[in-house]
């Protein structure tokens, strides 16, 4: 299982919480086990011998009965095993970094409108075009990068598509797929 588990880690997934339950109870058992069985004084110090007394036959059965018990525990234990999968593949965390933006008071005023106006549940769509060069993706990924803050959180996630005059449905819905971790059966 550890195996398995380091595996789906080196592969970016998020590991199940019951199985990460399961390995913790795991590990709690080996510890158990090592301090009943190896880590204590009395264990270290039984000797088998029949010099006259048996009184280690005692400490022996003892022993004996708690491994037994331990042995069952392990058993039970092993027998949660049976997870369908271990582990999951994160969803992406948007991040928009937005190196060219340089802010100014009236594009500020434009952003805290648009932020507005998003917050807004009536609006459906809200367009953004200018003559190309004059900065509106750099302008949406701003809006974008505050919309998903903490402090403000207006949405979970964010995809942005630059639509050019050659419209190519396909090309954006399958970058809006890839992007939410979505797989497309149909074109």
């Amino acid at each position: 299982m550890e195996d398995l588990v380091d595996e789906a880690k080196r592969k970016g997934d998020e590991i199940d919480d019951d199985v990460k339950v399961w390995l913790s109870e795991v590990d709690g058992k080996i510890t158990e086990v090592e301090e009943k069985y190896f880590g204590a004084e009395d264990t270290t110090e039984m000797k088998c011998t029949f010099k006259g007394s048996f009184s280690y036959l005692a400490s022996w059965y003892k022993l004996g009965k708690m491994a037994k018990e331990m042995g069952e525990s392990v058993v039970k234990l092993k027998g949660r095993i049976n997870f369908g999968h271990i582990s999951f593949r994160s969803k992406l965390q948007s991040h928009f970094e937005n190196k060219d933006y340089l802010r100014s008071v009236t594009r500020e005023e434009f952003v805290d409108e648009i932020m507005e106006e998003l917050g807004d549940a009536n609006i459906k769509t809200i367009g953004l075009h200018e003559m190309p060069g004059v900065g509106k993706t750099t302008l949406v990924k701003e809006i974008t990068r505050k919309a998903l803050k903490d402090d403000l959180r207006l949405f979970n996630d964010a995809v942005i598509v630059t639509i050019s005059q050659t419209l190519d449905l396909e090309k954006i819905q399958q970058h809006i797929a890839e992007r939410l971790d979505l797989e497309l059966k149909k074109k």
